[in-house]
């Protein structure tokens, strides 16, 4: 799979020689293909969401007898056609695609360390540049990057990250804070559209989810 998303992100280069229009196609694409486990584990959630009354219902009157409300909850389950499980399979089936596609991204900037630079050149000088990872030799994208130390696209470095940026000041780590809240602002409101939705009464726990997401996107 790793080889795979490489030579998707080497083929958008081909068509647009960007870094950054790149890689946002490779990732619209891989978001296309998982898009129908993405619907599947949302209308789960959200039918689970709906009932969430009636199991309350349930887990109250056998409150002292776990093992009849086990029962209960698996007949009304079976009843009402629920997998109570259906809203985080599709997202756990999504986690290492989108694993991998980070770590394909990330191995663009994977950089020679001296003792690889040494033994290379005799003289350390690659130490600190770009040694792309999965991307075939002959590819351009590897060809653009190999050697080099910057991987600019619209006046970024897409190689630093904004703690890095911000040793230069405020002004240079701007346009990554930018980024970084506009990845928050639209992961808060997909959780909001997905609330919007629910019919039944808030479940404490998806309340809690859709605070921490966002908040786990903006840190990583």
């Amino acid at each position: 799979m790793f080889d795979l998303f490489a030579t998707a992100l080497a083929w958008f280069y081909d068509l647009w020689p960007s870094y950054g229009v790149s890689i946002v196609l490779l990732t619209l694409a891989v978001m296309l293909v998982v898009t129908p486990l993405t619907l599947k584990g949302t209308r789960s959630m959200l039918e689970l969401q709906a009932h969430q009354p009636e199991m309350r219902r349930i887990q109250t009157q056998y409150r002292d007898d776990r093992q009849k409300m086990n029962e209960e909850l698996m007949k009304f389950y079976a009843e009402h056609k629920i997998n109570p499980l259906g809203g985080c399979l599709p997202l756990l089936i999504q986690l290492p695609v989108f694993l991998v596609l980070y770590n394909v991204i990330r191995g663009l900037t994977s950089r020679y360390s001296l003792l690889e630079s040494v033994a290379l050149t005799g003289d350390g000088s690659l130490a600190g540049h770009f040694d792309p990872k999965y991307l075939d030799d002959s590819t351009p994208l590897f060809q653009a990057l190999r050697g080099s130390n910057e991987m600019v696209s619209w006046g970024i470095d897409l190689s630093r990250s904004a703690v890095q940026a911000m040793g230069d000041g405020f002004g240079t780590a701007l346009p990554y804070v930018v980024l970084i809240l506009g990845a928050t602002a639209t992961s808060y409101y997909q959780q909001a559209q997905i609330q919007k939705r629910a019919t039944g009464p808030a479940n404490p726990q998806m309340q809690m989810i859709t605070r921490i997401m966002p908040l786990l996107i903006t840190f990583i």
